[in-house]
């Protein structure tokens, strides 16, 4: 009998095995909402913890937070051994008032805001323990109970062996985050290698984000204190440290140099914010816990460098807009600052997902973007690198219509030959990612690093009406920079960064769907390169012949465009008056400031 046990058992556990093998291959392959769901379901039963005694080894417990008698959150704790007397040792993710404080406190340093929300530490004690759980009569604390999460057999992916050794590895690790990183989430690490957290729903996600852009912002007002002392300096003394006149408030208020002391000062932090968070990345890669391929990598660094330019960018603008718009000494600046910087750390991580979601957008916006930046190198006279804007310009008699040919096959030619330099330069790195196959979609598909591909899911009509929409937004806001009569027109030096920034915020837009060409010299350009670079015919009859779409509706967008902004803005302008030679208010101001 007892071999028959002994087979029994062993039989059993090699059968628990083998499904416990086949049920984690088919989550692996589940996306992340798919996981939290099959999770959820599964482990919904409990068992309480009455003494310490009934905590064992490789339990999976959770004690309850909460407030009014309503629970706020669970913290989850692992129990990794056992004292001689009973006591049992746990190990979780602990956040002490003495650890926060420190934590805190360096966020006051260099690296101003790189510690923002690692408020936690991985710490193994045991229980009683002054910190946590202080005796047994808090157990069944009413509103603080402490439970056991019972895991099914076939989900126990480890044994409790291997459990302990994964949990202690991350002792003493800093790596805290309220939604990404929490105790739950190094608890559910542990027991099953997915670095997931189920309390973390997307408004815990959005309230988490919005919590961080606003004490962000709280340490980016410190921050300004050398630019308002100068400020303050400048205005006492009625004069510049440039020698110009300076005003009390608006545009005539806005300091030289406390504008550069304030954009220098927000720039060297972001940058030293994002060298500290892509080191940190480097360190969770080479520990192999958190990050533990090249992708999640470069997704993390991407993050990095989004944040930290859209929220320099960001605060910058508000900053000089906040202060010609509230025309209240100092205040205008930093309202515009806070503001700025506040929707700068929100939209920048919008960006940061959309990035996480979509690798190929990430491709396009990072090796493909190329193109698009040359509004920034080439803004003046209307920005003529676009069919779409010169179709636009020459559709309503503000550029001639016997060059638009000569431009047009200039533009064109253009993208020929700049997808072919993003090609010589990153030839390798195609090379590995497609093992030379060349495939226009699918897994292995790099065609759309050079022209666009719509998503499976969006029809042709929904991807013509995106790329419609979308350049004509953008050829209505570029008549709007060179409007004459627009007193609030960018200066002609400006112009190509607002056109360029415009360009970026179209594409974080409407870029989803199609890939935002909004120029057909863009699309149709590169897409005849890859055609004769080994890709083939395919880049024409791809997604349903979508390559026809781009180049007429982005042109029928840019024509759209022009006459949206004439007819709904321009023609609504009194004329400005001019002097003897010609000039405008605006124009006869911008000179004068030329010559100061």
């Amino acid at each position: 009998p007892q071999l028959h046990a002994t087979g029994f058992v062993s039989m059993y556990t090699n059968m628990i095995k083998t499904l416990n093998g086949q049920i984690w291959e088919y989550i692996e392959k589940r996306d992340s909402k798919e996981q939290r769901k099959l999770l959820e379901w599964q482990l919904q039963a409990r068992e309480p913890i009455y003494e310490f005694s009934d905590m064992k080894v490789g339990d999976h417990l959770i004690k309850k937070k909460s407030v009014c008698g309503m629970v706020l959150y669970y913290h989850h704790f692992l129990c990794i051994g056992s004292e001689g007397d009973g006591r049992p040792t746990i190990i979780h993710y602990s956040n002490t008032a003495t650890n926060a404080l420190r934590q805190f406190r360096k966020t006051f340093g260099f690296g101003s805001g790189s510690a923002l929300g690692q408020l936690g530490i991985v710490q193994e004690v045991t229980l009683p323990h002054k910190d946590f759980i202080e005796s047994e009569s808090e157990l069944q604390k009413k509103g603080a109970e402490v439970e056991r999460v019972v895991w099914p057999d076939e989900l126990r992916r480890y044994p409790i062996e291997e459990v302990i050794k994964r949990a202690r590895k991350r002792k003493d690790e800093k790596y805290y985050q309220l939604a990404k990183n929490n105790c739950e989430s190094f608890v559910m690490w542990c027991l099953c290698d997915l670095n997931i957290s189920l309390q973390s729903t997307p408004l815990v996600l959005s309230l988490t984000e919005i919590g961080g852009g606003g004490l962000r912002t709280f340490f980016q007002m410190w921050q300004q204190v050398p630019k308002v002392v100068t400020e303050c300096i400048e205005k006492g003394l009625g004069r510049t440290a440039f020698g110009n006149a300076i005003g009390k408030e608006g545009m005539e208020g806005i300091s030289g140099l406390g504008s550069i002391f304030g954009a220098a000062l927000t720039a060297i932090i972001e940058i030293g914010i994002a060298a500290h968070t892509i080191y940190e990345a480097k360190q969770k890669w080479n520990e192999g816990t958190l990050i533990s391929s090249r992708e999640e990598f470069i997704k993390e660094v991407i993050d990095a460098i989004v944040l930290a330019l859209s929220r320099s960018g960001a605060s910058i603008g508000g900053m000089i807009i906040g202060q010609c718009f509230l025309p209240i000494p100092f205040v205008g600046s930093f309202v515009g600052l806070l503001i700025g910087t506040l929707v700068g750390h929100i939209f920048g991580k919008g960006i940061s997902c959309l990035f996480s979601c979509d690798f190929r957008l990430l491709m396009d916006v990072v090796l493909g973007g190329h193109y698009d930046a040359r509004y920034v190198l080439n803004g003046y006279g209307g920005a003529h690198i676009n069919p779409a804007v010169t179709l636009g310009f020459a559709s309503v008699q503000r550029f001639p219509l016997w060059k638009v040919p000569i431009y047009i096959l200039s533009q064109m030619l253009g993208g020929i030959i700049s997808a072919a330099f993003v090609y010589a330069i990153y030839h390798d790195a195609i090379e590995e990612y497609d093992d030379g196959t060349r495939q226009v979609l699918g897994p292995k598909g790099t065609a759309g690093i050079f022209a666009t591909y719509p998503h499976e899911f969006v029809s042709n009509m929904t991807g013509f009406w995106d790329q419609f929409f979308s350049t004509a937004m953008l050829v209505a806001l570029i008549f709007a920079c060179v409007d004459k009569k627009n007193g609030n027109k960018p200066s002609p030096g400006l112009a190509p960064l607002i056109i360029g920034f415009i360009v970026f915020l179209i594409g974080m837009t409407f870029g989803y769907n199609c890939g935002y060409a909004i120029n057909p010299a863009r699309d149709l350009g590169p897409r005849i390169f890859t055609a004769m670079a080994g890709w083939g015919g395919e880049v024409f009859t791809a997604h349903d012949h979508w390559a026809w779409i781009p180049p007429i509706a982005c042109s029928l967008g840019g024509i759209a465009g022009a006459y949206l902004y004439i007819f709904t803005v321009e023609i609504h302008r009194e004329p400005e008056s001019m002097d003897s030679n010609g000039d405008t208010n605006n124009e006869r101001i911008a000179m004068e400031d030329n010559q100061n």
